[in-house]
Formats: C-alpha cells, sequence, structure tokens
C-alpha cells in the first residue's frame, strides 16, 4: 500500500547485483509492515466467533536477513542460524491461531507442534474425524486448554539425505 515505506531507499538498487544490504533489509522490512498492514485489513471483517483463523510460516528467516539475535532460551546466536540449517531459530516458527473454540486467548504455549498437525486439530475442532493414514497428530488440547501436546518430536527435512529430529 502506498504510503507505508519510503520508497526513495529502495529505488536506488536496480539489480540484485547492485543491492546493497541496507537496501535489502528495507525492503524486507517494507515488505513485513505491508503484509501486516494488509493482514489486519483481512482480518477485521472476520467474525472469530464463527472462524477459526490459522496464522503458519514456512521454515524460518532467511539467512540474507537474519542479523545476531538473542533467542530467549539458546542465548546469543549467529545469523548462519537461518532457514535451511538444523537450528531452533529455522525449525521452530510461529504458529499463531485465534477464533472460535479457541479457549483463553492471548496466551502461548511451548507445546510441540508441527504443519502436519493442522489438519487434525481442525478436525478435532470441527467434531469430526480426521482423514485415517495421516502424520499429524491433533493439538485441539492446547486450544481448548484441557492439555498439552500429544507430539514429543517432529522430523524437520529440508532436501538433504538426512533430517534433523526436533525434540
Amino acid at each position: 500500500p502506498v504510503g507505508l515505506y519510503d520508497s526513495t531507499t529502495w529505488s536506488g538498487a536496480l539489480t540484485a547485483t547492485t543491492t546493497t544490504d541496507a537496501q535489502y533489509m528495507h525492503c524486507e522490512r517494507a515488505g513485513v509492515e505491508a503484509l501486516d498492514t494488509e493482514l489486519n485489513r483481512l482480518l477485521s471483517g472476520i467474525d472469530f466467533t464463527t472462524t477459526l483463523v490459522i496464522l503458519d510460516c514456512d521454515n524460518g528467516t532467511d539467512s540474507s536477513v537474519l542479523q545476531h539475535e538473542t533467542h530467549p532460551t539458546l542465548g546469543a546466536y549467529p545469523a548462519s542460524h537461518a532457514k535451511n540449517t538444523p537450528y531452533e531459530p529455522a525449525i521452530c516458527v510461529p504458529l499463531i491461531i485465534s477464533g472460535a473454540g479457541v479457549v483463553s486467548p492471548n496466551r502461548s504455549s511451548s507445546g510441540l507442534v508441527s504443519c502436519v498437525d493442522i489438519v487434525p486439530t481442525v478436525c478435532a475442532m470441527l467434531g469430526i474425524t480426521a482423514p485415517t493414514g495421516l502424520d499429524g497428530v491433533s493439538f485441539a488440547p492446547i486450544l481448548l486448554n484441557t492439555g498439552s501436546s500429544a507430539r514429543t518430536e517432529a522430523y524437520s527435512e529440508w532436501g538433504q539425505p538426512l533430517g534433523c529430529l526436533v525434540k
């Protein structure tokens, strides 16, 4: 949307080879600001008493935009611990669920869930049987505030011969 950020900062970068880190970071931040603005616009029109909204993201932040960070439990980690690495900042990503059926909203959970758990969870929240043969397990007890995740580990793989087991 027009007016969200100063476009003159980005206009000097004509190709990927001439883009500076500062210009790239500015573009990334502008993209996040635009996404936040448009998500707010979309969510403001949803009836949360009848709709369950699930916001999930992919496997972490790209190393080209990740800065040295301090993780709440891991401490400081280098920017190389980004997307496509076996480190927690790459594998553990935000999952935000709000709306119909979520008990005690505005809280967080450290329960381990995986994207494959979304379909069984939605089925459980709807009161229907999940299709057979799914790898996922329902994390509805977290949403209903009646228990924790049944998952104790998850397998993460990114096109390498060996993946990574997260516990």
